[in-house]
């Protein structure tokens, strides 16, 4: 995940990565890591799985839940050679 704004003066930071992490694992990896995203989540129940779709949920997530104009990308591999980028316009 990429992040985009004005680092703080003081920290030099946009966002401290603790915070960061915490987020994704609250927001991204309880909702979909070791899940049927079928039967499990609420967001496939009208469109595919596809890592496309997945990728799209997510990116939709973290922006509801980062201050706004944050977000700025995010990659979902589906392994070493493929994966996925959503990037804010």
């Amino acid at each position: 995940m990429t992040i985009r704004g004005e680092p703080d003066p003081a920290s030099g930071m946009i966002l401290d990565l603790k915070d960061l992490n915490d987020l994704l694992e609250r927001e991204v990896m309880s909702r979909f890591d070791h899940r049927d995203l079928n039967g499990d989540t609420p967001y496939f129940e009208k469109r595919l799985p596809s890592p496309e779709n997945l990728a799209a949920v997510i990116a939709e997530i973290l922006r509801e839940v980062l201050a706004p104009g944050l977000f700025d990308r995010i990659r979902l591999y589906q392994d070493r050679d493929l994966w996925v980028d959503v990037i804010e316009p």
